[in-house]
């Protein structure tokens, strides 16, 4: 199995009110990491630009220690391609502190886009990147089933600004996951533990669209957001997450 990792130190940036690693910065570094491997391979977002294509995540889901890095921690982030199908990418990861304990482990699912027509683009088109994946060891991903809330606890409308948009034009993955957790109570944050999140991507959202997200909840520890437009509630986004008690 051909792996790639690389080492961050956890920046002021990075941390929470209780000095430890965000769910943004997980994101954050787990996608870096990823783009730090494409480049080995010549297939990294700015290598493929070249080819009006872009690279899409569609998919990604996480589960985490209870014991998550503090500030000035070093972490190694960890990442493979477990399969390659026709048109989806899918990268498994790891992510370990100082100690070499894994906080944090799971997959992801990507695809290669056509800039102009915004439609996938065969993966086994490239052959730079099936040179990245070791077919002996490919895995036969499971659908993850994706959680829905039944009791509405909040709900509001953004507009997305200049600093959300990307490298591709479109609004930073991540800029949605900032958005599904400030809808989330802060009672409910400091007094629970994250011990998991599952994000799909269903469309692209650009500079002005208006979005609006609805943070529901099942059980007394499971959270889950809708992210839509405004102009025809077509999905964009959803996100589910699993909590405890601290």
């Amino acid at each position: 199995m051909q792996t790639y990792s690389y080492s961050y130190p956890i920046t002021l940036g990075d941390i929470d009110t209780n000095y430890t690693l965000t769910i943004n910065a997980i994101l954050c570094y787990f996608q870096d990491t990823i783009s730090r491997f494409l480049a080995t391979g010549h297939v990294a977002p700015f290598d493929i630009k070249k080819q009006n294509l872009i690279w899409m995540i569609t998919e990604f889901y996480a589960s985490l220690q209870e014991r998550k890095p503090l500030w000035s921690e070093n972490i190694r982030v960890e990442v493979w391609i477990s399969e390659l199908s026709s048109i989806k990418v899918f990268v498994d990861f790891t992510m370990k502190d100082d100690k070499n304990v894994v906080f944090a482990k799971g997959t992801s699912t990507w695809l290669l886009v056509d800039v102009q027509t915004r439609k996938p683009y065969p993966c086994h088109n490239l052959k730079n990147l099936e040179k990245l994946h070791d077919e002996h060891d490919a895995i036969r991903h499971t659908k993850i089933r994706m959680e829905k809330g039944t009791t509405e606890l909040n709900t509001i409308s953004h507009n997305v600004s200049p600093v959300e948009i990307d490298f591709n034009g479109h609004t930073n993955n991540q800029n949605y996951v900032r958005l599904v957790v400030s809808l989330v109570p802060s009672h409910f944050i400091e007094s629970h533990n994250l011990v998991d999140f599952h994000i799909k991507y269903a469309q692209e959202t650009f500079l002005g669209d208006k979005l609006i997200a609805t943070l529901q909840e099942y059980g007394e520890t499971c959270l889950s957001c809708d992210i839509r437009k405004a102009t025809d509630q077509s999905l964009v986004c959803e996100i589910s997450s699993h909590w405890e008690h601290r």
